[in-house]
């Protein structure tokens, strides 16, 4: 009988015909970890993913390495297929991955391994990353340090788990079902979730994968689309920390009610203005707030702030 794994490797893929190949030689290159279980969970691809996974994996016989498909009949979308990827691992550890991405080098699992296993109150560590755009690379983590520790308020303020490798310890079950799935993203919830079960810490000091900003990237995607990466973080963190009971909320709050403010400018500053009214309304911004901000945004002239703020006052009667 084959002795279960201790590392689980999360593969979420969606149309990556493109790069799910690279993704996939890049687990099975890691060395010095020993036995690995790989979960693929392929959501029901439009193009040939499936089809390029199928033919990696007949081309290769690692006896280190189980391969578990997780092929969905139908699509069923980003976060309800990573929440039941995680509960499909087996292993002690997860390490999740998407598709379009790959590890930098063969021994990132090592390292995440080991610094797991020698610092026990440890629930999630990471590295940092290098993103990849149109040619162009940058490193993600700025900061230069082993050890960057991250509880509820700086996990938010920072925002940097998960812009490299990232291991975690496996405490899906812990998590609120139908609050994980009500979530717009698949990891940011996971990570604060484990952010108060034990210590999280990022080393920026190594590179562990490299990150793909792609047309079909969430976040670059749902930026375009919306209006930043900003308020999809606030609008999860505000749910999540009431729902958690973090103790330090009051630093939490203040660090929202800033990031209203910073939401409300951004979406004047790029002309938004119905999306800016419907913020204003549902953070209770007053009349004076709206004029006050509105007057630092460098708006062209004053016809366009005074039709603004009478949209804001007409908008705010119908509520």
């Amino acid at each position: 009988m084959r002795k279960m794994s201790e590392l689980s490797v999360l593969l979420i893929t969606y149309n990556h015909e493109q790069y799910v190949q690279e993704c996939l030689q890049s687990i099975v290159s890691q060395k010095n970890v020993g036995s690995v279980e790989v979960v693929v969970a392929e959501d029901c691809s439009t193009d040939a993913t499936r089809q390029v996974i199928d033919a990696f994996l007949e081309q290769i016989e690692i006896p280190d390495i189980e391969v578990k498909k997780l092929y969905r009949p139908v699509n069923i979308g980003l976060v309800p297929n990573f929440y039941d990827g995680l509960l499909s691992c087996g292993g002690r550890y997860i390490i999740p991955i998407s598709g379009d991405d790959y590890f930098y080098n063969p021994y990132v699992f090592e390292k995440l391994l080991w610094r797991m296993k020698n610092e026990p109150e440890l629930v999630a560590f990471g590295s940092n990353g290098i993103e990849v755009e149109n040619g162009k690379c940058r490193l993600l983590i700025k900061e230069y340090s082993d050890t960057i520790e991250l509880d509820s308020v700086s996990f938010f303020q920072k925002s940097i788990l998960g812009c490299g490798a990232v291991i975690v310890k496996n405490l899906v079950s812990e998590i609120d079902r139908d609050m994980y799935l009500s979530s717009p993203i698949e990891d940011w919830p996971f990570y604060l979730f484990l952010s108060t079960k034990g210590r999280v810490v990022v080393d920026s000091t190594f590179i562990g994968k490299v990150y793909r900003r792609t047309l079909d990237s969430l976040t670059k995607s749902w930026w375009q689309k919306k209006m930043s990466a900003k308020f999809l973080r606030y609008s999860m963190y505000e749910t999540w920390a009431f729902h958690l009971g973090l103790k330090n909320y009051s630093e939490v709050e203040l660090s929202l009610n800033n990031l209203r403010l910073a939401i409300f400018k951004t979406l004047i500053s790029q002309r938004l203005f119905r999306r800016a009214i419907e913020v204003a309304c549902d953070y209770n911004l007053s009349l004076r707030q709206v004029v006050n901000l509105s007057a630092t945004v460098k708006v062209r002239s004053a016809a366009v702030l005074l039709v603004f703020v009478s949209k804001f006052i007409s908008f705010f009667k119908r509520k």
